[in-house]
């Protein structure tokens, strides 16, 4: 019953693990703004790339706001690309492009 029972713990710990992995979008809090940069920190920038867009949610609409340029373990810089006025403190939303591959005809 105890080796049951730890299994059971076992397994659910696992799922726990996979369902934060698979998160589909991520936030960060700006934390520094310049006149060409943008510093956003995040838990984590594991699954962000240099290339990837930060978004602003504005009124239930999220807007394309910041390029990633650069990337430490836990922020990214990035470049505006828009006149929307960022600063510190906003947060901004990473959406996990999806990369599972799909079949086509052939």
């Amino acid at each position: 019953m105890k080796y049951l029972l730890l299994f059971g713990l076992f397994i659910l710990s696992n799922l726990s693990l996979k369902a934060q992995s698979n998160a589909s979008s991520m936030t960060g809090r700006i934390s520094y703004v310049t006149p060409q940069h943008v510093y956003v920190k995040f838990s984590s920038t594991k699954h962000i790339s240099v290339g990837d867009t930060l978004s602003l949610n504005q009124n239930g609409e999220m807007t394309p706001v910041l390029v990633v340029t650069g990337l430490s373990s836990i922020s990214c810089v990035g470049s505006p690309l828009s006149s929307v006025s960022l600063k510190p403190g906003d947060t901004l939303v990473f959406k996990r492009k999806d990369k599972r591959k799909t079949k086509t005809g052939g």
